[in-house]
């Protein structure tokens, strides 16, 4: 988090930036670390790309409009987890998408990886989805162009 709010500062002081309209955005582990940072205000809007929303506490509520965007398939951060969240951000759930849908990576279980959504505390899915990665790079361009505008 103190890394995404260095930043802001830093790209709040650039001179062609419009400080009052910076997003952040993040996947995975980044995705998470966007919930935790959208937590506090300055950042004008954000976007989780399959985020581990159980961090997030039961009252929780960002500082500014939230995307996530999540594959309903996902074992390693599942999308219902991120249900409890839905009244208070705007909420996608990609049917037959796993972790990691935005990549051209086959889709494949790594027995081996650290899972705290396993019973087992090991094991994920992850891989692409190409028409989730389409329609999620037209929903953060959407939602962006949405809540960074200056009307």
């Amino acid at each position: 988090m103190q890394d995404a709010f260095d930043a802001l500062r830093y790209t709040q002081g650039l001179p062609y930036v419009d400080a009052k309209r910076v997003g952040v955005m993040g996947g995975s582990h980044g995705g998470s670390t966007t919930l935790l940072t959208m937590a506090q205000p300055g950042f004008r809007a954000a976007v989780a790309l399959y985020p581990r929303c159980s961090l997030a506490s039961y009252s929780y509520k960002p500082a500014a409009p939230l995307l996530i965007l999540i594959g309903e398939l996902d074992d390693w951060t599942p999308a219902a987890d991120c249900d409890r969240l839905a009244r208070e951000v705007t909420l996608k759930v990609y049917p037959d998408a796993h972790h990691s849908f935005d990549s051209d990576r086959p889709v494949r279980f790594v027995a081996a990886r650290i899972n705290p959504s396993s019973a087992s505390g090991r094991g994920a899915t992850t891989g692409g989805n190409a028409e989730a990665w389409r329609d999620s790079v037209e929903e953060v361009v959407r939602f962006f162009g949405r809540n960074l505008s200056r009307s």
